[in-house]
């Protein structure tokens, strides 16, 4: 071997030694860093404080307008409404704790649905509860003994009480008032 080759292999292998020990030292420091990580994510976290902070909250309640709620006119104007309403058309389901789901179109939530629905509009409607033998007389089916049926009831004119159910809107004339 030449001495230009010598010298070429000599500081070549110098270069590969320091690149070791360059590697080397390298190695240890992220051998150090993960020990001090691990070490860091041993340790419990610092408990947290709790800083109370008052917070002033305005609220600001609604105008309240009054409307004025009114019999109706006419039977055509109590049917417009119950067709442009929606409460024969609702299903509503409702889930109690433990997850049981039931039908929420009981008799009583329509007829009160179809109340507040009237009185959006600015009309008086009336909770009607049917005994078995009105139910049977209106209906024409029977229901046990000591179970009411709910339905709307409606004053149109000065003499007509209307009767409504509001599971299909169907309305008819219940009596003349004096």
């Amino acid at each position: 071997m030449t001495e230009k080759a010598r010298q070429e292999w000599y500081l070549a292998t110098n270069e590969v030694n320091k690149l070791k020990q360059e590697l080397m030292l390298q190695q240890v420091e992220l051998a150090n860093e993960r020990a001090e990580l691990a070490r860091k994510l041993a340790e419990p976290p610092p408990k947290a404080k709790i800083i109370e902070v008052p917070v002033e909250v305005i609220v600001e309640a609604p105008t309240e307008i009054i409307v004025p709620i009114t019999d109706w006119d006419s039977v055509s104007s109590l049917k417009a409404f119950l067709e442009s309403d929606n409460t024969s058309e609702v299903v509503r389901l409702t889930a109690n704790g433990d997850g049981t789901i039931r039908l929420n179109g009981q008799c009583e939530e329509r007829a009160l649905q179809l109340i507040n629905g009237a009185q959006a509009e600015g009309k008086r409607l009336f909770f009607v509860p049917l005994h078995p033998a009105e139910y049977l007389k209106w209906h024409g089916k029977e229901i046990e003994e000591g179970h009411y049926h709910a339905i709307c009831g409606a004053l149109v004119g000065n003499n007509e009480f209307w009767y409504i159910e509001p599971s299909n809107d169907k309305c008819w004339l219940a009596q003349y008032l004096d």
